[in-house]
């Protein structure tokens, strides 16, 4: 895909309307130079025969139409964000081009820097024990969708057609012969209309008290992995279960997983899946020596969210990360570095992620499943107790998910992982693309399109 999408933009020739919208002199437009930011985007840097330096991004997603709406929404939100710059989307590419430092991430910016230069352009790959099938990806891809049908598994739609005909069965309305029989004389009973005395159970009404139920539904939210049991997936739905993945770059080996149970099964389930190296679901602090380049990719991805969700309308959405959330953070209001273990950590990590949960569920989402992922074994370094990160990431989890049941479900791979007799994560952290096809067979994908059904 991205060495199509390059080809295309090696010399482009722009129209005399999008010539004048972007400033820049006749003739075609170069393609001097391109880097990946992530899987589904190259950041391009453009020049005219007169030496104009145009920056750009290209979307390369699975589909024209996807890669399309999003060039024209950041394209609109760079608009919005530094008036004085000009970002046009040009139609039917997928490309964005950026005139006069249009990077809505930094507005300050625009009036110092036309062009903000990257020196590394070398290309960032999935190591190859993870990386998937991009074509699968392409195959089951979600497509926008302004308006998707119900979803309902056809067996028990099927059931409920073929429950009405007992319904017609209107022979009981023949019946009535016996009702005319002599009841007129028994309607004496009406004087021994004691039984209205005894209407008292109605007073007893008070199992709508014990309409607690709901109540008691609120701790136990459903866990799969421990606990619950692996549903069966049902015969056929209605339509194709569509499941968006978030995350890390835990999330993007685990569902590509995913990714090639569903290519197996597209009458069954679509995915997609949006994700940055080292991105999680904390907002608030800073992490000391960050990644500044994940940084930036880990804020397009939280601020595509939204627009993705509208219009992808998945009928579930997976969370997931590994590391991310549970480092050690400073914060620039003058409170003290919080990290796993600290008093009030897991606190915090509750109010980020209940923070991140509404966001989710404002867009019209109503079925999150939370993974708990598995702690990262010793072949992989990293700051901190293991023991104390796992079981920090996994009370704040837990805590969300109990508070909110009817909303979110949790999968918990550290608790399947240990029925496993091999090991799935070959530097420790990510699933192989053996192991996540195996997790999505044995649990995960029963599991997320049994809530999706809920």
């Amino acid at each position: 895909m991205a060495v199509a999408a390059l080809a295309a933009l090696s010399r482009l020739q722009l129209s005399e309307a999008l010539r004048r919208q972007l400033g820049v002199p006749p003739g075609p437009l170069t393609l001097r130079r391109a880097w990946p930011r992530g899987d589904d985007r190259m950041a391009l840097e453009l020049v005219t025969a007169g030496g104009v330096i145009l920056a750009g991004q290209s979307f390369t997603r699975a589909d024209a139409t996807s890669d399309n709406q999003r060039a024209a929404r950041v394209a609109r939100r760079s608009q919005t964000t530094v008036p004085t710059a000009t970002a046009v989307a040009l139609p039917g590419t997928g490309v964005v081009l950026q005139a006069g430092g249009a990077d809505r991430r930094l507005p300050a910016l625009a009036t110092v820097v036309a062009v903000a230069v990257v020196a590394a352009c070398v290309p960032i790959e999935r190591p190859g024990y993870w990386a998937g099938s991009g074509e699968a990806r392409e195959r089951v891809a979600l497509a926008p969708a302004e308006s998707i049908g119900a979803l309902v598994p056809v067996t028990a739609r099927d059931e409920a057609e073929t429950t009405e005909p007992p319904a017609t069965t209107e022979p009981p309305a023949t019946t009535e012969p016996p009702a005319t029989s002599e009841p007129p004389a028994t309607t004496e009973q009406p004087a021994t209309t004691e039984p209205p005395a005894t209407t008292e159970p109605p007073t007893t009404t008070e199992p709508p008290a014990t309409t607690m139920p709901p109540a008691t539904t609120m701790p136990p939210a459903t866990v799969y992995g421990s606990g619950a049991a692996v549903p069966s997936l049902p015969a056929s739905v209605s339509r194709p279960v569509r499941i968006l993945v978030v995350g890390d770059s835990t999330a993007s080996a685990t569902g590509e997983g995913l990714v090639t149970w569903a290519d197996t099964r597209p009458e069954l389930a679509g995915v997609t899946i949006t994700w940055s190296a080292g991105c999680g679901f904390v907002q608030d602090g800073r992490v000391a020596d960050a990644n500044a380049d994940f940084e930036d990719r880990c804020a397009e991805v939280r601020a595509d969210l939204p627009d993705l969700l509208a219009d992808l309308q998945p009928d579930v959405v997976m969370l997931m990360q590994t590391i991310a959330d549970t480092e050690a953070r400073g914060f620039d209001d003058g409170r003290a570095t919080i990290e796993p273990g600290d008093p009030g950590f897991v606190e915090f990590l509750v109010g980020q992620y209940e923070r991140y949960l509404v966001e989710v569920v404002s867009t019209g989402i109503g079925r999150i499943v939370w993974v708990i992922p598995p702690a990262p074994t010793t072949k992989i370094s990293m700051p901190g107790n293991r023991t104390v990160i796992a079981v920090a990431l996994r009370a704040a989890v837990e805590t969300v998910a109990a508070r909110h049941p009817d909303v979110v479900s949790i999968v918990d791979l550290a608790a399947w992982e240990r029925t496993q007799p091999d090991d799935l994560r070959p530097d420790g952290l990510h699933y192989s693309s053996d192991g996540a096809a195996l997790l999505a067979e044995a649990l995960l994908g029963p599991a997320l399109v049994a809530v999706a059904l809920s």
